[in-house]
């Protein structure tokens, strides 16, 4: 078995350093360690200097006869290779019959047998004090260099004695302090922040309950080792942002791809979802870590290499070809609903960021709480457009089991046999034995898609998922988002007592999200439930405060981008942070307010906004008022007919309506108006035209928030007016089909 040593970089000095006259300025360096051609770790940049002393201490696990050789490196800060100043081959055991006599001791470095400096370092054989001074030593780096959260307030003592922190601990101490470093530049580094945010957790959680465990074998050391190795790239904070700017898509597959080897390495010591693994579960420990391993090495010698890549992720999971059961015609039973999420927006970049981090560390790392998630706030206050980066956080892991929004204009899902199968159909395509499960047991009884609800639950979704849970390692994510959407209160009954009283009970690895508003039906069943964790989105924080304001200025400088005569300046600091203020801390108003000063003269739809004698501020209602005003001449009572059909089209109909067939149905070109209306509406030629937020259908068909106004939707008018122009298009489409087929016979 190998011998574990204590190995110390501790300074260099006589360092021939020749930058030439461009760059002339002090080395940035470190030193890398291979073994027998693998590199095991590289210690960080300690800043300019010709005399660097890092005084850093490791764990090695190596056989004595194993080569080991120290590497001078300067760091460019760029995605260039760095340079190799000079290199010193030794051996483990000529090493330390070097450093017998003394604890440390001078070893020549060189380039093409040219003395090139001096390296002093430090070799002996480890006992338990040097494995807690190694897991110190990382743990001070990580306070130096990160801020916040730091590696010493998580970890806890690593116990010597036990096998597995002897081998485990310095490597994971190691990338957690890596991992905490772009976690401090989380505003720069938004797209990678949440995935190095997630690795961080699990990692930790894992390093701090090794120290119980004695047991482990060389594969999932290697996959720790080799995260160690991938993360040296994270070295000099100060130019860190920059050189992973330059390369940001291979970082974000890096990043991603950790989560991915994080979850198998917590899955695998027996702290993740399903317990130690048993070992019948995974048919080749050995091939899945290489190839995890492989897969992160590719990515490090891409960035090394100043590569860009499109797109790559290896899953730890066992899958099968699953493409076929899916395509099944019996799998087609399933009254699926196709949920189009590619209209939908997430969090701007570098907002929310306190929330999407609480939601998904929640939904990612084990928990005694239940497995239902459940986010509630205020109408306009973001909760799909969170939960929509909650869907793209887990689709890039590759960990989604599902993800269905509502719409109350869009009836096509308001039922509960509409959203089990639908997420039994997701579930289907993204897990072979899910699909497999459900394959038979819709060919053993095709009428079961008919059958009561409760039935239709227990063999579509909960057998199904309990056939899938063996081979699944780490969460698997449900997501409902606006579910005070989907039908009225007494209607969706069933829907939600199914996942008040059944979705606990589903195996933990299944994970729901949850999101609706305060003060609904869905309030008093979900408080206070066993298995379901309630969070308040809190709008009333300073947090929220500064990421409505970085969202106004990126939309201002959208409309500045395409209104190149406002200026660099325009409208000023104080207008934007007015804005603000009037927003209440709601994106929805923010986000209407931005589009309405978006359309025609901007300046002018700016100083409208902010006329106090206008009522905007804090006022959602007023906003919809001003905005609706000024889109068009309200006095012209064809243009009042032709706009009323239509909102009434879009708030009415039992499916949402593409403009091409708003065109039919109205007997008039919808385009215009549609035009007109776009600070309220989503709608894209061709594609269908929907309200941009609940509140806004809610306002209109309001009396006592719009009936001072032509835009007021009388619902019971507006139906009866949508059911004659159905009946006069049928009667047209009979007329034409009745000479058609009298031309036919004559």
């Amino acid at each position: 078995m190998p011998q574990n040593y204590s190995l110390l970089i501790h300074s260099a000095d006589q360092i021939i350093w020749n930058p030439g006259l461009i760059h002339n300025q002090l080395p940035n360096l470190y030193v890398a360690v291979d073994r027998d051609r693998s590199l095991l770790f590289k210690t960080p940049p300690v800043g300019r200097n010709r005399q660097p002393a890092w005084k850093f201490v490791t764990t090695l696990s190596s056989d004595a006869t194993s080569g080991v050789t120290l590497k001078l490196y300067h760091d460019t800060s760029g995605p260039f290779p760095d340079p190799c100043l000079g290199k010193y081959r030794t051996t483990i055991e000529g090493l330390l019959q070097l450093c017998k006599a003394d604890s440390m001791v001078e070893v020549e470095i060189k380039d093409k047998n040219k003395v090139t400096g001096r390296l002093s370092v430090g070799l002996k054989i480890a006992d338990a004090t040097d494995i807690q001074s190694t897991s110190d030593n990382m743990i001070e780096n990580a306070k130096k260099i990160a801020a916040g959260k730091t590696t010493s307030d998580i970890i806890s003592a690593i116990d010597g004695s036990t096998e597995m922190g002897i081998m485990l601990a310095p490597a994971l101490a190691q990338v957690i302090s890596k991992l905490e470093i772009i976690m401090k530049h989380g505003d720069e580094l938004a797209k990678v922040h949440s995935y190095a945010n997630a690795a961080w957790k699990i990692l930790t959680v894992v390093y701090k309950a090794v120290k119980t465990q004695r047991d482990t074998d060389q594969s999932i050391v290697k996959v720790v080792n080799t995260m160690a190795e991938v993360y040296s790239f994270v070295s000099d904070i100060e130019f860190l942002p920059r050189k992973i700017k330059l390369l940001e898509e291979v970082v974000f597959a890096i990043t991603t791809q950790t989560v991915e080897c994080a979850i198998f390495v917590q899955e695998y010591t027996g702290h993740g979802f399903s317990g130690r693994l048993a070992r019948a579960n995974l048919s080749d420990i050995k091939l899945k870590v290489d190839n995890l391993s492989q897969v992160l090495l590719d990515l490090k010698d891409r960035f090394d290499r100043g590569l860009t890549i499109q797109s790559t992720f290896l899953s730890a999971e066992m899958h099968k070809n699953i493409e076929g059961l899916v395509q099944s015609d019996i799998l087609k039973n399933l009254k699926n609903i196709d949920f189009d999420a590619s209209q939908r927006q997430g969090c701007l970049p570098g907002t929310r960021q306190d929330i999407l981090t609480f939601v998904t560390e929640w939904l990612t790392m084990p928990s005694t709480n239940g497995n239902i998630m459940w986010l509630h706030g205020v109408a306009g206050s973001g909760k799909s457009t969170i939960s929509n980066s909650i869907y793209q956080h887990f689709r890039n892991l590759q960990r989604l089991g599902g993800f269905v929004f509502f719409n109350r204009n869009d009836p096509a899902s308001h039922s509960a046999r509409a959203i089990i199968h639908s997420i039994a159909y997701s579930m289907a395509k993204s897990n072979a034995a899910f699909a497999d499960a459900l394959h038979h047991a819709i060919a053993a009884d095709a009428k079961i898609v008919d059958d009561p609800i409760q039935t239709q639950f227990e063999k579509l979704l909960r057998d199904p998922l309990l056939a899938a849970e063996p081979h699944l390692l780490g969460p698997t994510i449900i997501i409902l988002d606006a579910l005070d959407e989907c039908m009225h209160p007494d209607a969706r009954k069933t829907l939600v007592s199914l996942i008040v009283n059944e979705f606990p009970k589903l195996p933990a690895i299944f994970r729901f999200f949850v999101t609706s508003r305060s003060g609904s039906d869905i309030d008093r069943r979900f408080h206070g439930q066993p298995g379901i964790t309630s969070k308040l989105l809190d709008i009333a924080t300073e947090k929220t405060e500064k990421d409505i304001l970085v969202y106004i200025r990126q939309c201002i400088q959208d409309i500045r981008d395409m209104n190149k005569d406002l200026g660099p300046n325009w409208p000023g600091e104080s207008s934007i942070v007015k804005l603000g203020e009037y927003s209440g801390n709601l994106f929805i108003w923010a986000a209407t307010a931005c589009k309405f000063i978006g359309g025609y003269k901007p300046e002018e739809k700016l100083v409208k906004l902010l006329d106090p004698q206008n009522g905007a501020r804090n006022n959602l209602d007023m906003l919809y008022t001003i905005a609706l005003q000024n889109l068009a001449d309200w006095n012209d009572e064809d243009f009042v007919n032709d706009a009323l059909s239509i909102l009434g089209a879009i708030t009415l109909a039992r499916m949402p309506l593409t403009d091409e067939i708003m065109d039919s149905l109205l007997g008039f070109k919808s385009t215009e108006i549609l035009r007109s209306l776009g600070c309220v509406i989503q709608w894209a030629p061709g594609q269908p035209v929907r309200m941009m937020h609940a509140s806004f259908s809610d306002y209109l068909t309001t009396a006592s928030r719009s009936g001072n106004y032509p835009w007021l939707i009388d619902s019971r008018i507006q139906s009866q007016y949508l059911t004659l122009r159905c009946l006069q298009v049928l009667i047209v489409s009979f007329s034409s089909i009745s000479v058609a087929l009298r031309t036919l016979m004559s």
